[in-house]
């Protein structure tokens, strides 16, 4: 079937049909789009202004109001289940977001990585609650998890304002999730094999327009996008920030995370004697609470959960400096929350050096000086790793920091926060190449000396997706790194800037001959 896309990012293409009547022929439906959701309630704008965004009873009058305008298809990207206060914290798994997702009523997700954060087992519980379906193509669920028939496909053909739309689902991949019943585990496809096999299935069963709905990063978007003829959209996640991307005659969008805006895709496509004439748009809904009357009925649903948040509203100690845990920095560039994080893990396990990826700090702002709540704490570390230590050579010391700047500018969760040492990379190199010098205690890393490091247990967890390779034998053991800060604010407040242990620099030139 011929396809003619033409792509309006603020306003709607419309496109003149040819002869016949355009009631008839013309056809237009909505898809709403959300990823990597990780709280139910607004959160603080990364301003730092005070003002917060998001929340899903402001989502539910926006999602209302659309549905009143013509037929809806209302998707997720993924990462839902975890992590955040409510899932962690608290041990609610994921069980509220479902609740909330369903009296949404979302017609389809997809996987994210963080939907298995918490084991086979409490997937399949957050499985079999959903009121909407699941597609993926490429995460293979054993049998043996028992999921109700139909509930998890890996495409799915929907009927939108007079449309047959295909849907498939893609998942960035990782190591096998084991602990599913029978010994059995989750694995993972390489997406673009998946991809191909989905995107004929669905041309096979004659459907007008194909959507990928996905949670990868962008560059294995546009990959998919120029590999794999013949998908119209790819309703996109994983990257928190606004994506919008165009490659040949598919569309790329991503709407940010936690709910801050609402991404709205316009289809509307004209049958001819050519085949289907399609035009499509792209607009972001920002989710103001000042602006927007929210959903009464979801609020006050929601409500139980805002009342075990409370007790978390306390003040536990004091920030004498901004703390910048903005995705820009701890995902690329030297923090001052990360170097005191890793510091405390350091001292704790009176390690040599310490190690903590970016991708454990979550907020995505800058905290003002000022009072800190145990909220603030466990929003910005949900995650519940225990701090360990492990011993290593020098030489997988190096290895581990060109594994962390492996991505740099990618906004990455794998690049490395750091104590006990100083490194100096060029992002500009190649890769594997890009540490130019590491000195541990001011003196130069000696690939041969043993160096006790403080991590966390996901770091040294086999096929964890940062792509950390570490020994696996454990030495010491203590707390999360969230509770280690809470401890310590107890001492005293934060109060302490970058201080340059993470430097850019260039390899020099080679000496002419």
């Amino acid at each position: 079937m011929k396809r003619s896309w033409t792509a309006g990012l603020l306003s709607l293409v419309l496109l003149t049909p040819g002869a016949g009547s355009a009631a008839d022929r013309e056809r237009a439906f909505t898809i709403l789009q959300m990823n990597d959701v990780y709280d139910i309630f607004p959160v603080p704008s990364p301003r730092g202004d005070g003002t917060r965004e998001g929340g899903l009873a402001y989502i539910s009058t926006l999602v209302r109001e659309a549905r009143v305008k013509g037929p809806v298809l209302l998707m997720h990207s993924g990462d839902f289940l975890s992590p955040s206060l409510l899932s962690m914290k608290l041990k609610h798994k994921g069980a509220h977001m479902i609740e909330a997702m369903n009296a949404l009523g979302f017609d389809l997700v997809t996987f994210g990585n963080h939907e298995f954060d918490m084991g086979c087992p409490v997937l399949a519980d957050r499985i079999r609650e959903s009121k909407f379906d699941w597609v993926s193509s490429n995460v293979e669920l054993p049998p043996a998890m028992g999921l109700p028939p139909g509930r998890v496909t890996w495409t799915r053909i929907l009927t939108v304002g007079g449309l047959r739309v295909g849907v498939f689902g893609l998942t960035v991949p990782q190591a096998a999730v084991a602990g599913c019943p029978n010994g059995t585990s989750i694995t993972f496809r390489e997406p673009l094999a998946a991809a191909r096999d989905a995107v004929a299935a669905l041309q096979k069963d004659k459907v007008d327009l194909v959507v990928a709905l996905t949670h990868l990063r962008i560059e294995t978007d546009q990959e998919l996008a120029a590999a794999v003829p013949g998908i119209d959209l790819i309703v996109g996640g994983h990257e928190h920030e606004v994506i919008v991307s165009l490659v040949g005659e598919t569309l790329i969008t991503k709407a940010g995370e936690n709910a801050t805006g609402l991404g709205e895709i316009g289809v509307r496509a004209v049958r001819s004697k050519e085949g289907l004439v399609a035009a499509k748009s792209w607009r972001r809904v920002p989710v103001d609470p000042a602006r927007i009357v929210p959903d009464a009925a979801l609020e006050a649903r929601l409500d139980k959960y805002r009342l075990e948040l409370e007790p978390f509203d306390v003040v536990v100690g004091q920030a004498a400096v901004p703390l910048d845990i903005r995705e820009e920095t701890v995902r690329d560039a030297e923090s001052n929350m990360g170097d005191y994080a890793a510091d405390l893990m350091r001292a704790k396990l009176g390690a040599d050096v310490a190690l903590l990826n970016g991708g454990s700090f979550r907020d995505d702002r800058v905290i003002p000086a000022g009072p800190l709540t145990r909220a603030d704490i466990y929003t910005m570390l949900p995650f519940a790793n225990e701090v360990v230590s492990v011993r290593v050579t020098g030489a997988q010391l190096r290895e581990a920091l060109e594994n962390g700047v492996r991505m740099v500018g990618q906004r990455a969760g794998r690049f490395p926060q750091v104590s006990g040492l100083r490194f100096r990379f060029d992002p500009k190199a190649p890769r594997g190449e890009r540490v130019l010098s590491v000195e541990v205690g001011g003196a130069p890393l000696d690939p041969e000396r043993t160096y006790l490091l403080a991590t966390t247990d996901f770091m040294v967890r086999p096929g964890n997706i940062d792509g950390y390779v570490l020994p696996q034998e454990i030495v010491g053991r203590t707390i999360g790194v969230a509770e280690l800060l809470e401890e310590a604010l107890q001492k005293g407040p934060i109060g302490a800037p970058a201080d340059g242990r993470i430097t850019l620099g260039a390899r020099p030139p080679a000496p002419a001959r």
